[in-house]
């Protein structure tokens, strides 16, 4: 039993430690997407920098049941309401 414990405890040790593992902000994993990830942010600070004539996008997820779909419909729907001449 007490050897049964301590595997237990030597799994959890490895989850916990490949959890954090996972969540390290260490680019050594995939430099090539990162590159290509920062490239694309670089673009996007310089064009937010200027201003656009062209349309606005925002794209928006959520989760939840029909209360949270109403709740964050009605959100976006006044918010394009107060900020129209952006959305037109």
């Amino acid at each position: 039993m007490a050897n049964f414990k301590k595997a237990i405890a030597v799994v959890l040790g490895v989850l916990v430690a490949g959890s954090f593992a996972a969540c390290a902000s260490n680019k050594t994993s995939s430099d090539a997407s990162s590159a290509q990830t920062s490239s694309s942010e670089s673009k996007a600070e310089s064009s937010a920098e200027k201003k656009s004539d062209g349309p606005v996008i925002i794209k928006i997820s959520w989760w939840g049941g029909d209360s949270r779909h109403k709740a964050t419909q009605d959100a976006i729907k006044k918010f394009m309401e107060k900020k129209s001449e952006y959305y037109g």
